[in-house]
């Protein structure tokens, strides 16, 4: 078929699985696979550095679009942060090397828990709802650390800081959020784009999602130490507001795939509104051709 020898298909299908009857069921189904088959390869199989697949469809534009989101929010949530915690404790008034030292271990250790913690709850957690409420919450303790550092900066007089329990409590919320941020996204990471993008897409968009890991990686590398030094605590705010906008944006447009089968995501996706569609779908009536064909919810 694909050399635009379609009779010539028929008759050998015919032939061999339908006792020569050109309109056996079964026949007829296979031509329909074939055609769709290879419909299917000219749309998604071009060139290594043609993209427009992944944008190519209501389906796929929705699929990559989750990847793109946790590529987007999974570096630039405030965690970029971490990469410069001597800085911070500079700031909260922790200038020795030892203090800093020992602080870095702890918020090693407490952002580890949080990362461990979720993988142990990665097959049964909802991915939806994590990224909400974890997403807010990290939005929360970032808004309550930069809070505190604002009332630290009014309190210190000539570099000395009368309040030391203002930068304790900066410090505090510090490793909170980092555990927040670690448990929400460090395994969601890898498991959204893998879950969001089917076998059509998956090679371009996991090649897409770490090109937009790698672009926001570089801004948090190189933006960060030069907005630290030259606004200080200010900086944290950027990532206060960003962290709302990051809820508002997973509340309407992150599809929830726990525990769906490729066939249910496949009519997930499918659906004028795929987010709706993913809290609501239960069960999913497969025809014998594997093309989902509506959706079954249990009484």
């Amino acid at each position: 078929m694909a050399n635009d020898e379609t009779e010539k298909a028929i008759e050998i299908l015919a032939k061999y699985h339908g006792n020569g009857d050109r309109h056996a069921r079964l026949v007829m189904l296979e031509v329909e696979e074939i055609k769709e088959n290879l419909r299917q390869d000219a749309l998604y199989n071009k060139g290594i550095w043609d993209w427009r697949p992944l944008f190519a469809t209501h389906n796929s534009r929705w699929r990559t679009s989750q990847a793109i989101m946790m590529g987007v929010f999974g570096q630039f949530s405030g965690n970029g942060l971490g990469y410069y915690n001597s800085s911070i404790f500079n700031i909260l008034g922790y200038t020795s090397s030892f203090q800093q030292l020992g602080f870095t271990v702890v918020n090693q250790v407490v952002s580890a828990t949080g990362a461990l913690t979720a993988m142990t709850l990665t097959d049964r957690m909802p991915r939806r709802k994590v990224l909400v409420w974890g997403t807010f919450v990290g939005a929360i303790l970032l808004c309550i650390n930069a809070a505190l550092q604002n009332a630290l900066s009014k309190s210190t007089v000539n570099n000395v800081i009368t309040n030391p329990r203002l930068a304790q409590g900066a410090l505090a919320f510090f490793f909170l959020f980092n555990t927040a941020n670690s448990f929400t996204y460090t395994p969601l990471q890898g498991v959204v784009p893998a879950e969001a993008l089917d076998t059509r897409l998956r090679a371009k968009g996991l090649a897409m999602y770490g090109l937009v890991v790698n672009v926001f990686g570089f801004i948090n590398l190189y933006a960060g130490p030069i907005a630290l030094n030259n606004i200080q605590y200010n900086y944290v705010w950027i990532f206060v507001g960003w962290d709302f906008i990051e809820t508002v944006l997973w509340y309407f447009f992150c599809v929830e795939a726990q525990g769906r089968t490729l066939e249910e995501l496949e009519w997930v996706y499918n659906q004028p509104n795929p987010v709706k569609a993913s809290l609501h779908v239960d069960k999913v009536l497969v025809r014998g051709d594997g093309v989902v064909t509506e959706k079954v919810v249990d009484a």
